[in-house]
């Protein structure tokens, strides 16, 4: 049988130490959750949160014990594809990160405990109130072209990011980028940024080569310093790196090659792990978790600290613009109802907020609406006769046949409210697109996995919010003085009480408002056959962003067993 455990992994969060975000995040809705949500009344204990009930591991006793070989290959599914593989350039959900972690390596990153250190940095030094950074880069390091690692280098990569549509708004608290010697730089804030090294474990924080810079068309052969070095790309079908001789981790990688197979649906993934078709997969849905949890053989890390699923709501559109509407949308959702019906109960933990218990801003009470069939038709009819038209809209979602089956399961409870809505499905990367343009009314999604809350600034500031038609990181277009505040005073702070405060109010203020309607906290599955060894390190519980990761260095297969 599986020998399901619970991991011992902790999370610090700590003044200029946080969790990785992702710069356009993760598109695809209505996933699955994992835990046991814990009542409480007042701040969380913000040095240490345990992750116990968030990471769940099966069959790993000893993995790591065994002397790592050397050799082979491993192919892994993911959930989609990806337009391109330059950070500054192309839209990373999931997926795009898994690949792009091979190829490219972040300034910083996630040590097992869940600590922000650095990586492809060697250190980071703020000044005394955090206006400016210093960043020194490992010497000797090389791109996959021979091209050393310098200084240059990083600022031309910063360079990019501050001029680009996908990324830019992560950064929106840097000013300008100088190169102090050859291996330093020096980035200089517009504000105090305590938090900053947090944002460097992310698409941001990947350091790309030259000759990425000067040609975007590389974005499909991508360079980096990363521990695999790209070999093919045929675009549906396969991606194929192979290991990289000079790469700055002796001894790693330990594999000769690795493949990503984007298989979009999952069911198809599942099968193909069980056929040994190929070796590991990632997954978020709650089907296929609860079904390789009854697998005797399978290898498997199940992570479900934070990242929500949510429904985004359009306030520079109709009807939400209003807040009623709002209101009438989250008071007809009964979540509970809702992962019963789609299959999810028993694996999914219903989200009634943006942050997870043992989190900073985590309150019980934290003014959620509540299922309240009656408070739903109220605002609905408020609605209608302050417009003269009935509450209806147009849902958009991920086109994969499990996401259909939550989306109709939602539009039939709202039907019961008398909202009429109707459904437009589109594919994963169009969705990231349609969100970020306000190319839609209501859309589902998943994000906010950042462990570090300053690591969410980049999608609520007001600062993200563009005019119709322009790219938002803030997709529900929603600015709001008191969020701003906040967001401003907990990053340019490292007491932590009052951090937690502060998130706590934002916490409250999206609620009260109502520009996302949560579901359901999600979680990521990672899931192996038995001759793949190292997946233990997604323990930490950062699986859910499968970005700046140290861990497909660390990958490793039996010969004896394939």
């Amino acid at each position: 049988m599986a020998s399901p455990s619970t991991t011992p992994a902790r999370r610090r969060a700590r003044a200029a130490i946080a969790a990785a975000i992702v710069p356009l995040l993760l598109a695809g809705a209505c996933s699955s959750g994992d835990g046991e949500d814990e009542a409480s009344t007042g701040a969380t204990d913000a040095a240490t949160v345990a992750a116990d009930e968030f990471v769940r591991t099966q069959n790993l006793e000893g993995d790591t014990d065994q002397p790592p070989e050397d050799g082979g290959s491993l192919v892994i599914g993911i959930e989609a594809e990806t337009d391109g593989f330059n950070p500054i350039a192309n839209r990373w959900a999931a997926s795009g990160h898994f690949v792009g972690s091979a190829v490219f390596d972040p300034l910083t990153t996630i040590d097992e405990e869940g600590n922000m250190i650095p990586y492809l940095a060697e250190s980071l030094t703020p000044n005394d109130d955090a206006t400016s950074w210093e960043i020194k880069v490992r010497a000797g390091v090389t791109f996959h072209d021979g091209t050393p690692l310098t200084s240059q280098a990083v600022k031309d990569t910063f360079d990019g990011h501050l001029g680009s549509i996908i990324t830019s708004a992560a950064l929106s608290s840097v000013s300008d980028v100088e190169i102090v010697d050859d291996l330093t730089v020096r980035v200089n804030m517009s504000e105090p940024w305590v938090q900053f090294p947090s944002i460097l474990a992310s698409q941001v924080g990947y350091v790309v080569a030259p000759s990425m810079i000067t040609d975007l068309d590389t974005a499909r052969q991508p360079v980096g310093t990363g521990p695999f070095t790209f070999e093919v790309w045929d675009e549906d079908v396969s991606f194929v790196a192979r290991r990289y001789e000079d790469y700055w981790q002796e001894g790693k990688p330990h594999l000769d090659q690795i493949e990503f197979r984007p298989i979009p649906d999952s069911s198809e993934r599942l099968d193909a792990l069980r056929s040994g078709e190929i070796d590991m997969m990632h997954t978020i849905r709650a089907s296929d978790i609860a079904a390789l949890r009854e697998d005797p053989d399978i290898k498997m890390v199940e992570v479900s600290f934070g990242e929500e699923a949510f429904l985004s709501l359009n306030t520079q559109q109709p009807p939400f613009d209003r807040r009623e509407a709002r209101l009438a949308v989250a008071h007809a959702t009964d979540v509970d109802r809702y992962l019963d019906e789609t299959g999810r109960a028993g694996v999914a933990v219903p989200a009634r907020g943006v942050f997870a218990p043992g989190q900073l801003g985590y309150r019980e009470d934290n003014g959620y609406p509540e299922y309240d069939i009656d408070l739903a038709r109220q605002y609905a009819a408020e609605y209608e006769a302050a417009t003269g038209e009935p509450l209806s809209f147009t849902y958009k979602g991920s086109s994969s046949v499990e996401n259909l089956q939550s989306q109709q399961s939602l539009q039939a409870m709202w039907a019961e409210a008398g909202i009429d809505v109707q459904i437009s499905t589109v594919e994963q990367d169009t969705q990231i697109l349609d969100a970020a343009l306000g190319n839609y009314q209501l859309i589902d999604f998943r994000n906010f996995g950042a462990t570090e809350p300053d690591g969410e600034f980049v999608w609520w500031t007001s600062r993200s919010v563009a005019e119709p038609g322009g790219v938002a990181l803030n997709f529900p277009r929603f600015a709001d003085p008191e969020i701003d505040a906040a967001l401003l005073e907990a990053r340019a702070t490292d007491d932590q009480a009052a951090r937690d405060e502060a998130y706590a109010l934002i916490a409250r203020r999206l609620n009260e408002e109502s520009p996302y309607v949560w579901l359901e906290r999600a979680t990521w599955a990672l899931a192996a056959n038995p001759r793949v060894h190292g997946i233990g390190a997604a323990a930490n519980g950062t699986l859910s962003t499968l970005g700046a990761k140290v861990w497909l260095a660390d990958l490793w297969v039996s010969r004896s067993t394939g």
